[in-house]
């Protein structure tokens, strides 16, 4: 983890801060673990870039020798061999929820941090689960992968469409995706938490301070969104195509904190059967209600000790042999 950073602030050693804050994706795992998903517009979980083979392989059979937490190659969904889940949800969710608290607590540390997708991600995982929709891409069919005809379908049922996309699903008989049942599950969910950081994070995450009040602090078409600034998943229906024949495209909330993409099966009502919101917000992906200004911005406040309760969380975290996590 990077506890580099929590010591660099608190001993005010410059060298420390500036490893940090100029690190690249390789040094700490926080930095290769969250990408802003290209097609999803949010942070997904990352962890490992892998082949496609390798992707699919372990998205198919799940005790195929590889990474368990490959990245999605198309940016639509959460990673993982079970997207959102597995490993994820074991290993990583709770320790990165309680480090991300403490980041931001300190004002001092946030900038030293450097990685706002990672808190993104890290308030999306806790309010609102796993990221896996919209998403056009197949299911594998089988467990067996990736050699192709005759041994299995991958690259003509599932699997990469050969133009750098992915094979289209055409069933919706048991939802669009590859993994369209998990959207929205694991809502602040992780095997290693602690009586001590739950605690904190309840207590403290209404009152992180913002990094902005007000879309005039953000730079281009960002949005200050949860305190934080960010791009908006979507501006309009064009920006949610999802190169799928079988699903109507629609972008809800365009341009706010709370657009989001829409790709319902045309035989379910598609577009036709949505209601025209006329761009009012109607909620994001974690579930704040979009304010008059079209942002669900939640600006921090209270009197958070923060410095008191940095330090009480980074002796906890070294009290419980806190260690830098390896990649499967």
């Amino acid at each position: 983890m990077k506890r580099w950073a929590f010591a660099g602030v608190l001993l005010g050693d410059q060298q420390m801060i500036d490893l940090v804050k100029t690190a690249d994706d390789d040094t700490f795992g926080e930095n290769d673990g969250v990408a802003v998903g290209a097609n999803a517009g949010v942070a997904l979980f990352a962890q490992v870039e892998c082949s496609e083979q390798m992707y699919w392989k372990k998205l198919a059979d799940h005790e195929a020798s590889g990474a368990k937490t490959c990245a999605d190659p198309y940016g639509y969904i959460d990673g993982g061999q079970e997207p959102g889940e597995s490993y994820l949800g074991c290993c990583l969710a709770k320790n990165w929820q309680y480090a991300s608290l403490a980041a931001r607590l300190l004002p001092a540390l946030r900038p030293v941090w450097n990685d706002e997708p990672f808190h993104q991600f890290v308030d999306r995982y806790a309010e609102s689960g796993s990221w896996t929709q919209p998403d056009p891409c197949a299911p594998p069919d089988s467990a067996a992968c990736c050699e192709g005809p005759p041994h299995d379908n991958h690259g003509v049922t599932f699997g990469p469409d050969g133009q750098g996309g992915c094979i289209a699903d055409t069933n919706p008989g048991d939802g669009v995706g590859r993994a369209p049942q998990t959207h929205g599950q694991n809502v602040n969910f992780g095997y290693h938490g602690d009586a001590f950081g739950d605690a904190m994070w309840q207590a403290y995450k209404d009152q992180i301070p913002a990094v902005c009040q007000g879309d005039g602090d953000c730079v281009g078409d960002e949005k200050c969104c949860g305190g934080s600034c960010a791009l908006p998943v979507c501006d309009d229906d064009g920006d949610c195509d999802d190169q799928n024949p079988i699903t109507a495209d629609r972008c809800s909330a365009p341009g706010t904190c709370g657009a989001r993409c829409e790709n319902a099966a045309a035989a379910d009502g598609g577009v036709d059967a949505a209601a025209d919101d006329g761009g009012a917000g109607d909620g994001g992906p974690a579930g704040d209600a979009v304010e008059d200004d079209g942002c669900s911005c939640r600006a921090g406040g209270g009197g958070a000790p923060q410095l008191a309760w940095a330090l009480l969380l980074l002796a906890w975290l070294r009290r419980r042999g806190a260690r830098s996590l390896r990649r499967p």
